[in-house]
C-alpha cells in the first residue's frame, strides 16, 4: 500500500542526508540569527514584569534558537540521535517558558 507522497518523502529525506553538513551548517546559522535578532526584540510585557517572567521574557525566545542553532550544528557533525534530541527538546522548554510568561 503506497501512497504517492511516499516516493516523494523519500527522496526529500535521501537529499536532506546527503547534504547532512550544509542542511546543519545553514540551520544552525539561521537560528542564530534569530537568536541575535530576539535579544534585541523584546516583548513589550517584559518592562511591566519583573523577576523570572521578565527573565522568561527577555532570554528564553532567543535561548530556545541558540538551543536550535547547536541542534544544528550537532546535526551537521553527526552527533548521537541523543545527544541532538536533549538540545531539542531543551528549546521547546525554553520555548514554552516563554509562552508562560508571555500569557501571565
Amino acid at each position: 500500500m503506497s501512497t504517492e507522497s511516499t516516493p516523494r518523502a523519500s527522496r526529500i529525506a535521501a537529499l536532506l542526508a546527503r547534504h547532512r553538513r550544509l542542511v546543519g551548517a545553514a540551520a544552525a546559522a539561521i537560528a542564530l540569527a534569530l537568536a541575535v535578532l530576539w535579544v534585541i526584540v523584546v516583548p513589550e510585557k517584559a518592562a511591566e514584569t519583573t523577576g523570572v517572567q521578565r527573565f522568561a521574557l527577555e532570554w528564553a525566545h532567543p535561548l530556545c534558537w541558540l538551543l536550535l542553532a547547536v541542534a544544528g550544528a550537532l546535526h551537521a557533525m553527526r552527533a548521537p540521535d541523543r545527544l541532538r534530541d536533549a538540545v531539542g527538546w531543551s528549546a521547546l522548554v525554553a520555548y514554552g517558558a516563554f509562552l508562560l510568561a508571555l500569557l501571565l
